[in-house]
């Protein structure tokens, strides 16, 4: 019973962490789209970023399993449920984009 308070944790601290880089995205587009001279965490903002999108994939599993074995449900018994399958193409997408970004990037 243990993981059922993990599970909201895990994905409660990757959202906020997605909060905190979507801050730096916009750091970067003052940067580049108004003028204004800020030095752009590019680093912090890769590997913070897919950390972030790794809490998020483990905490989809998370619930999934939580969902078909302690509450002996089907997953699409609930609307937090059909939430999450209909955020998970879009979450696959993001992480295959973030992770090809990352591998190709030049230095």
């Amino acid at each position: 019973m243990i993981i059922l308070g993990r599970h909201p944790l895990g994905q409660t601290a990757a959202i906020v962490l997605g909060f905190y880089l979507a801050y730096l995205g916009l750091e970067r587009v003052r940067s580049l789209h108004f003028g204004h001279a800020i030095h752009f965490k590019r680093d912090r903002h890769d590997l913070l970023g897919a950390l972030a999108l790794i809490f998020l994939l483990f905490g989809m599993a998370g619930g999934l399993i939580m969902v078909a074995r302690y509450l002996e449900k089907p997953i699409l018994a609930s609307m937090h449920g059909k939430g999450a399958l209909v955020f998970l193409p879009f979450l696959m997408l993001v992480c295959f984009r973030a992770f090809t970004c990352i591998l190709t990037r030049r230095k």
